[in-house]
């Protein structure tokens, strides 16, 4: 994964983490990480960042807690999209991401380690091929599906994923695979 990338990946997991005092200069971040060659990317994040300039704080956490926290087709969580919310594999990803997080000596975040942000801004903790298998296994499809929820209620997060999804697919942008 390219340097850029995995700026702009973390930069998108503090978007999909609830809303601060500086999360309209974390949208122009994002949006200055986007490299030219990831159009869709951009496109989304230009949209973002206009919901986010246009929208007042309070307004900014009641739509982040009405999309992730209260909507079960997005809950953040990966590892319940993949594996549902009772299992033992689900115990086993978050366990594997831990001992990656700790692996990289990067500290505790008060989220459990398969929450979609925390994920995203601990991308660098992966080896290329970890974090390959994690796109391929655990973000595609649930990253699809909430987008296209998102995406059919009018939810401005639609963009953010969708920026998040456009950057594993675009060349460089840290989904691929050496197949």
């Amino acid at each position: 994964m390219q340097q850029a990338s995995q700026e702009l990946l973390e930069t998108l997991g503090q978007l999909l983490s609830y809303p601060r005092a500086d999360y309209a200069a974390r949208a122009d971040a994002a949006l200055a990480y986007a490299p030219a060659t990831a159009a869709a990317c951009r496109e989304h994040l230009e949209h973002f960042r206009a919901y986010v300039r246009a929208t007042s704080a309070a307004e900014l956490e009641e739509t982040y807690a009405r999309t992730f926290d209260l909507s079960p087709v997005c809950v953040p969580y990966l590892s319940v999209h993949v594996f549902g919310e009772e299992s033992f594999k689900r115990a086993q990803l978050m366990t594997g991401l831990a001992d990656a997080y700790t692996r990289a000596s990067l500290p505790s975040i008060e989220e459990l380690p398969d929450h979609l942000s925390v994920v995203l801004r601990r991308a660098g903790a992966f080896t290329p091929e970890e974090w390959q298998e994690l796109v391929q296994y655990c973000l595609r499809e649930p990253l699809g599906k909430m987008c296209a929820a998102l995406t059919r209620a009018e939810s401005p997060y639609a963009h953010v994923l969708g920026a998040v999804l456009a950057l594993l697919q675009a060349p460089g942008g840290g989904g691929e695979t050496n197949a």
